[in-house]
C-alpha cells in the first residue's frame, strides 16, 4: 500500500473487465438449450403445465428467447408465459439466472416455477453454480 500525496492509502486493483464479463456470462449459458417456443398462433389453445389446464395464446414475451403468454380460458389472471414442455425441461435444468437472462422474467417468477416443479433449493439444478 503507498500514499496518493493527500494521506489517503492507494490500493491498485488487478481486476480486468474480462474477468467480471466471462464470470457473469457463465452463468446465463444454457447447457441443454436451445428451447423452441411452440408453434402458435394469439388466440390459439395451448396446455400449461404448471395450471394443469387449457390457456389462451394472448400475446409473447419480449425475451431473447420469445415465448407465448397466456390468459385462463375460465377466470382471471395476469398474463405470463406458458409452461409447455420445453420451458419446464429448462426450468428443471437451467440456472435462475440464465431463465432470467433469456426469457425476461423476474426472479419471483423462476422462483415459483422451480417450487412448482420440485427444484430443490438454491443449487437445485444442473446450470446452477
Amino acid at each position: 500500500m503507498r500514499m496518493n500525496g493527500v494521506n489517503r492509502p492507494h490500493f491498485s486493483f488487478h481486476f480486468r473487465q474480462t474477468d467480471w464479463h466471462n464470470c457473469s456470462m457463465r452463468r446465463t449459458v444454457l447447457l441443454a438449450g436451445p428451447y423452441a417456443p411452440p408453434r402458435v398462433k394469439r388466440h390459439d389453445v395451448l396446455f400449461c403445465q404448471r395450471r394443469g389446464c387449457d390457456v389462451r395464446v394472448t400475446s409473447w414475451t419480449d425475451g431473447r428467447i420469445p415465448w407465448p403468454k397466456r390468459i385462463p380460458l375460465e377466470g382471471f389472471s395476469a398474463p405470463s408465459p406458458i409452461l409447455t414442455r420445453d420451458l419446464v425441461r429448462a426450468v428443471q435444468i437451467e440456472s435462475a439466472e440464465a431463465l432470467k437472462f433469456w426469457f425476461s422474467v423476474s426472479g419471483k417468477t423462476v422462483w415459483k416455477w422451480q417450487r412448482a416443479f420440485q427444484v430443490k433449493g438454491k443449487f437445485g439444478t444442473m446450470g446452477s453454480p
